[in-house]
Formats: structure tokens, C-alpha cells, sequence
């Protein structure tokens, strides 16, 4: 395991430095339109709930890439799936379930990739899990933080 957490600190931070330019981008590209991206207000939330963001973070990180990467990616090799075209399922999979977001759905895009890639090449679960469970637990923390 410790041989994973510097690949998946460097697929943590490779998704949140293109997303942070690719918001950016998109919001520049919405303009007036932010109604496109889904604001949810929710006040103040107390600080101890980074607890349990970061439960939640581990739980989802560990669901998500055993189901997403190690399951469908090894069982889509199994049926002799071309390794690009069960790399776009996989992408296309892991985004929908975060359409909710609005147009913001197409950030989960890059962190996706970089995480299925990683599991395509290195075959180690635990670097897109340690990479999934450092994203999410940052950005639950900052908005936790800074509600």
C-alpha cells in the first residue's frame, strides 16, 4: 500500500489542477447562464461534519473504484473489450451519476480518466483509491470549512 499513496497523491492533484483550469473555462464559457451549474445553498455547517465528510469520502472511494475500475474494467477485459472503449464506458459510467451537478458533471471528467487510466496500466487498486478519497475528502473539507 505504501507504494500507492504518492501515484495516487499525483493523480489527486493532476485532477484538481486541470479541473481548476478547466472551471475556468467553462464558467467563462457559461457566462450569464450559471444557472447551469447546480447552487445549492446550505449555510452554516458545523466543522465537526469534516468527520464525517471524510467517512463518507473513504466509503465512496473504495465503493466506486472497486465497481468502476477493478469489476467492470477487468470483467470488459474479460470479454475481450478493446481497452479504450472500456476506458470510454468507464468514463461515461462514473460521469453519469454526477449529472446532478449540472453542467459541472463535465469537471468529474479529467479525475475520472486519470483514475481509470492508472487502474488500466498499473493494475493497482489502491492508487485510484487513495487518489479518490484525497480528492473528495479536500473538497468536502473546504466546503465544510468554508460554509
Amino acid at each position: 500500500m505504501g507504494e500507492d499513496v504518492w501515484p495516487g497523491l499525483g493523480i489527486a492533484a493532476s485532477g484538481f489542477g486541470v479541473v481548476w483550469l478547466a472551471s475556468i473555462v467553462l464558467i467563462a464559457a457559461a457566462g450569464p447562464h450559471n444557472r447551469l451549474f447546480v447552487q445549492i445553498p446550505v449555510g452554516h455547517v458545523p466543522a465537526y461534519y469534516v468527520i464525517y465528510g471524510i467517512a463518507i469520502s473513504a466509503i465512496t472511494a473504495v465503493t466506486e473504484e472497486t465497481l468502476v475500475s477493478a469489476y467492470l474494467l477487468t470483467r470488459l477485459e474479460q470479454l475481450g473489450w478493446n481497452p479504450r472503449w472500456a476506458l470510454v464506458l468507464s468514463l461515461v459510467l462514473r460521469t453519469s451519476y454526477h449529472v446532478y451537478y449540472g453542467l459541472g458533471f463535465l469537471l468529474t471528467v479529467p479525475f475520472g480518466y486519470y483514475a481509470t487510466r492508472s487502474f488500466q496500466k498499473h493494475r493497482r487498486l489502491m492508487r485510484p483509491i487513495v487518489a479518490h478519497f484525497l480528492y473528495d475528502a479536500v473538497l468536502i473539507t473546504i466546503a465544510v470549512l468554508a460554509s
